[in-house]
């Protein structure tokens, strides 16, 4: 009444199948990109992807998990990278953010720090603040892009 014989006859399965296994020589396998989703050397469509071993000897398939159509990539596109604001008077100002390439969501950083959420075609308008900014889009897919902006009075 002791689960030790079922424990000794899986053990007896397991060894016996590890008999037949071919391990492949460390000196043949290569750095490949694999693809972080698949686990497959990348293909052109796949956005995360790692570092891994891959026998250099066979041609493996290339991961088409993605599809074939190419995302059009995140891009901030108001304001400009390095763009000079300058601020008239002392009446709070606003400026406008706005990004192309996500298909969903876009999520926006001000120095770092979340401002909010936003679908893809809406935009977001910012009240200026005297200094310089780095603002920052991402999506849902991992993607982003920043610029920075300076901000000055009269």
């Amino acid at each position: 009444k002791s689960a030790a014989p079922l424990c000794l006859n899986i053990i007896k399965q397991i060894s016996s199948k590890l008999a037949n296994l071919k391990f492949v020589d460390s000196a043949n396998l290569a750095d490949v990109k694999i693809c972080s989703l698949s686990g497959m050397p990348a293909g052109g469509n796949c956005e995360l992807t790692e570092i891994g071993k891959c026998d250099g000897e066979k041609r493996y398939r290339k991961c088409d998990k993605h599809g074939v159509a190419k995302k059009e990539k995140l891009k901030l596109v108001s304001p400009s990278s390095g763009e000079y604001v300058v601020i008239l008077g002392n009446e709070p100002q606003k400026i406008k953010f706005e990004a192309t390439g996500s298909r969903k969501s876009v999520y926006w950083f001000v120095d770092d720090r979340f401002l909010r959420e936003t679908s893809k075609q809406e935009k977001v308008f910012w009240t200026l603040k005297r200094g310089t900014h780095r603002i920052t889009c991402s999506d849902t897919h991992g993607n982003h892009d920043s610029v920075t902006i300076i901000v000055r009075g009269i």
